[in-house]
């Protein structure tokens, strides 16, 4: 068995800006939604942030329409990665450059309601969490409702191995409490995986019940296949985690069983 991946910790700026949010945005060839997301952050009711949209080396219009929102807003940022690294290391890749107190995370096919970064960040400083993530509606490829998903207002370590319900577009935490977290670039479900050593670590994350984002399900997306998405959960259990058979066997046993009850409930 190989060696488990595991997220890297480094030291937080020496001085984090206070407040501030650092949206990581990672983009590759999402000419057609880059627009969408980019404005979502820009309409804010909270201003105190900045954007990194990371270019994963796209071959379309998507670095021309980053740079001209870079231009528009001083607190737009652009930065290329010459070789694509997948959505793991661009996310990396701005994490590495961020420079407020908190991270969130927003893909370039997905966007924000205006409320979210001001209700976020406040549950978080009122109730001094380190990490937290929001409720989410979801829609097709083609803006069509796909139903909302509803997030527990605390999420324990222990719960979520039992099943990813932190959608990344929410996630958001504290880099000035716990410093920056990078992704593993070499797995899959990157994203879980950091949620888990996060929690591992820190203890609960904060669950903010309102629906503060806008998840697009592409028909051909690995989240979008229930099969694949199962493989890679497996794999998960058995070689990231390195869990032992019976253990794997049974959290997939509920992992199945929680899967049919999230899609009969989040339906329209």
């Amino acid at each position: 068995m190989r060696d488990a991946p595991h997220p890297r910790h480094e030291a937080p700026p020496a001085a984090p800006v206070p407040g501030r949010v650092s949206v990581i945005m990672p983009c590759f060839n999402a000419a057609a939604t880059l627009d969408q997301a980019v404005r979502s952050v820009r309409d804010q009711n909270y201003g105190n942030w900045e954007l990194w949209i990371v270019d994963d080396a796209s071959t379309d219009e998507s670095r021309a329409i980053a740079s001209r929102h870079a231009r528009d807003d001083a607190r737009i940022r652009l930065l290329s990665n010459r070789h694509r690294k997948g959505a793991a290391g661009a996310r990396n890749t701005g994490i590495q450059a961020a420079e407020g107190e908190f991270i969130a995370f927003l893909d370039a096919d997905d966007y924000w309601l205006p409320a979210k970064l001001g209700r976020q960040v406040a549950a978080m400083q009122a109730e001094q969490a380190v990490f937290s993530a929001t409720s989410y509606q979801r829609i097709d490829a083609r803006g069509q409702p796909l139903g909302r998903f509803s997030i527990q207002p605390r999420i324990r370590y222990r719960d979520l191995l039992y099943s990813n319900t932190i959608g990344c577009l929410t996630a958001m935490y504290n880099q000035g409490r716990i410093g920056k977290v990078l992704m593993p670039e070499d797995y899959h479900h990157e994203d879980y995986l950091t949620w888990l050593d996060i929690l591992r670590r820190h203890g609960p994350a904060l669950g903010i019940p309102e629906a503060l984002a806008v998840y697009r399900r592409h028909k051909h997306s690995l989240s979008g296949s229930k099969t694949r998405a199962a493989r890679w959960q497996w794999r998960i259990y058995r070689e990231a985690l390195q869990l032992p058979w019976w253990q794997a066997a049974y959290l997939f046993c509920h992992y199945a069983w929680r899967g049919v009850r999230k899609h009969h409930r989040s339906r329209p």
